[in-house]
């Protein structure tokens, strides 16, 4: 059976998540200004000759408690959903995927006709919503079913595949004592937090900083990339 495939990774920590969307689709693109909220490096659009091709990273913000809503790209109506599919089989407003405050991630069928099918399980019933699920790093998504066997890009259901990555807090640890100088750690000093958690005096961390595009933590050996860019 055909069908679009795309990959979620929602990276996380303490107070905000970062949903990183890499999309491998075979087909037409959803248009820049019809994201909202979303960088998109565009791609050329694949024909049926074609392999699947990087359209590239759309990347977001979003805090605990908040909703990314999956759905239906319309071409002459304001998109409700913050992540659209050009696909005829997905609903205007599909499914919902979001975090509490524990850094537990779930995931919830708005009621579509064709349903979202969690690890090839369908959710709910067409046009009913469905419980409330665990989302959980690995699971396999789809959105809808393919129709007329996805002749067309439109006909084709939505793979999804979700990665997940929940960033460790600070302990107390991070905030007494400065691993690399064993200093104590007060008011007042410049400090660095890596995206691991850990915590340095940044005056002990400027050495590892400087001239590199890859910072490695020298606790658990993290590569953080500094050049990163993300949307707020």
């Amino acid at each position: 059976m055909s069908a679009s495939k795309y990959m979620l990774q929602f990276l996380s920590n303490t107070d905000q998540v970062v949903c990183l969307v890499t999309i491998d689709y075979a087909g037409r693109t959803t248009n820049v200004e019809d994201l909202a909220g979303f960088k998109v490096q565009r791609g050329a659009p694949a024909n049926k000759t074609t392999s699947p091709i990087s359209v590239g990273s759309l990347k977001r913000r979003l805090l605990p408690d908040e909703s990314l809503f999956l759905g239906r790209h319309l071409d002459h109506h304001l998109d409700n959903c913050h992540i659209n599919f050009q696909s005829k089989v997905v609903s205007r407003q599909h499914a919902r995927i979001w975090m509490n405050s524990d850094m537990e991630f779930f995931i919830q069928d708005c009621g579509s006709s064709t349903g979202t099918f969690l690890n090839g399980q369908r959710m709910s019933p067409g046009g009913q919503e469905s419980e409330i699920q665990p989302l959980k790093d690995g699971d396999a998504l789809r959105l809808g079913s393919s129709h007329r066997g996805g002749l067309t890009d439109t006909d084709r259901c939505v793979n999804v595949q979700v990665r997940l990555y929940i960033q460790p807090k600070l302990n107390s640890f991070n905030l007494e004592e400065c691993c690399i100088c064993l200093n104590s750690m007060t008011p007042g000093q410049a400090l660095f937090v890596s995206s691991c958690g850990h915590l340095f005096h940044y005056k002990c961390s400027r050495p590892l900083l400087l001239g590199v595009v890859t910072f490695h933590c020298p606790l658990c050996r993290t590569k953080v990339d500094l050049d990163e860019d993300f949307d707020t």
